[in-house]
């Protein structure tokens, strides 16, 4: 076997392990591109198998045809360009079935050996059960403080009926001693 051949071959089984690797992810999975924003590799469900490879990050989890941007969809390549530290945001993005869901992304940055950005691992987590539970979580906090609320003004407004009727008792007491 030739140098090239025995090369090419240990290649493509680092390749293939290190798909089953990621593959073995229960989450989306990519390798992006520091320069273009294509994804150069994806696990099976970010939906490897529909040729993910190749299509930008942005076009992939929000169908738009620019990069992420402003507050509420902060683009972690763009602040790992900025920072050269792992980044973690949250978005909104669709299912399967084209409901938004909530997803904390994960950005982390790969170096070549000069120590330049080059590639972004990026993975998101499905937090839209947990934000649903903090929003219901949030109005339950509201309503008890509003009850809690209206039963303070009501022990204040015992505590004032309890001090009037003392006075007038003390009223009534001058006034028969008298």
């Amino acid at each position: 076997m030739k140098k090239k051949e025995k090369f090419e071959n240990t290649l493509c089984d680092n390749k293939d392990i290190l798909q089953t690797i990621i593959d073995a992810f229960p989450y989306p999975f990519h390798v992006i591109d520091a320069k273009d924003y294509k994804i150069k590799l994806a696990n099976k469900v970010a939906g490897k198998c529909n040729g993910n490879e190749g299509v930008t990050c942005y076009e992939k989890t929000h169908g738009n045809k620019t990069p992420c941007s402003g507050d509420k969809h902060i683009c972690p390549l763009k602040k790992i360009k900025q920072t050269k530290k792992p980044f973690i945001v949250e978005h909104v993005h669709k299912n399967a079935d084209g409901n938004d869901i909530f997803v904390e992304v994960h950005g982390y940055p790969i170096f070549n050996n000069k120590g330049e950005f080059v590639q972004m691992i990026e993975y998101f987590i499905d937090i839209t059960e947990k934000k649903n539970m903090e929003n219901e979580m949030r109005k339950q906090m509201n309503k008890l403080e509003r009850l809690n609320g209206a039963m303070v003004g009501r022990e204040l407004k015992m505590i004032e009926l309890k001090e009037e009727l003392k006075h007038l008792r003390n009223k009534i007491k001058n006034t028969g001693s008298n």
